[in-house]
């Protein structure tokens, strides 16, 4: 049975228990109300553990991507024991191509039109906002100087310390852009460098990776609908 217990309904819950005046505290209405949410988060966690393509079905995936259900390549990867690294995707060969160069060359590889759903868990939204934060200058120079005090500390050659330093700069200059979305869950941010929308809903969390286009807003707006037929078809 669909939960009908909304994170907005506990709010308004709350704010008429505030405004008529009832004896318990708005603190420990509050509390009761973070700990329904997190029952809510626990009980569909369960509920889809190792059954995340029950979640993600191919016919939402399918019918937001407007790709034939009877061409989608379907993975269902569990190679950690842990239900978190669990993910599901659904692949369609449509004609894009990856370039990669090598250098002194370049490779050209199909590249299928692909939506996976991973990361399905529990979390407060407090950690779901400190996780998701924009990040600052100052993480990244903090970040920095953890990764150069583990290479200095470790028994490496100069050149592997170099590869190991270059390795994390180039991580650290990468596009670290978050963009808040409204009306998706509770909380969702889409995170462009990821191709993926990251959303909370009375206290699950999942991620939505989207790549069915060359043009990322294109991704986008795959990944927005497709995680807003999941709540509202599954949660």
């Amino acid at each position: 049975m669909k939960t009908i217990l909304t994170t907005a309904t506990l709010a308004i819950l709350l704010a008429v228990d505030t405004c008529s005046g009832d004896k318990k505290s708005n603190e420990s209405l509050s509390s009761e109300i973070e700990s329904s949410i997190a029952k809510i988060g626990i009980k569909n966690a369960e509920k889809y553990s190792g059954k995340l393509d029950d979640l993600l079905t191919l016919e939402i995936a399918a019918k937001v991507t407007g790709n034939d259900l009877s061409t989608a390549e379907k993975d269902y990867s569990q190679v950690f024991e842990d239900p978190k690294t669990h993910s599901v995707s659904y692949g369609w060969t449509n004609g894009r191509k990856l370039i990669t160069d090598l250098g002194f060359t370049t490779i050209e590889t199909d590249k299928s039109d692909m939506v996976s759903l991973s990361w399905v868990s529990t979390m407060s939204p407090e950690n779901f906002k400190a996780m998701y934060r924009e990040i600052t200058d100052e993480d990244i120079q903090n970040a920095q100087a953890a990764m150069e005090q583990r290479v200095n500390e470790g028994n490496l050659d100069p050149e592997a310390k170099k590869l190991a330093m270059e390795m994390a700069a180039g991580f650290m200059e990468r596009d670290n852009t978050r963009e808040w979305i409204d009306g998706v869950g509770d909380m969702a941010v889409w995170i462009p460098a990821d191709k993926s929308l990251k959303v909370f809903n009375q206290g699950l969390t999942f991620s939505l990776f989207a790549d069915i286009s060359d043009d990322n807003a294109i991704n986008r707006a795959a990944a927005i609908d497709i995680s807003k037929l999941i709540i509202k078809e599954k949660l």
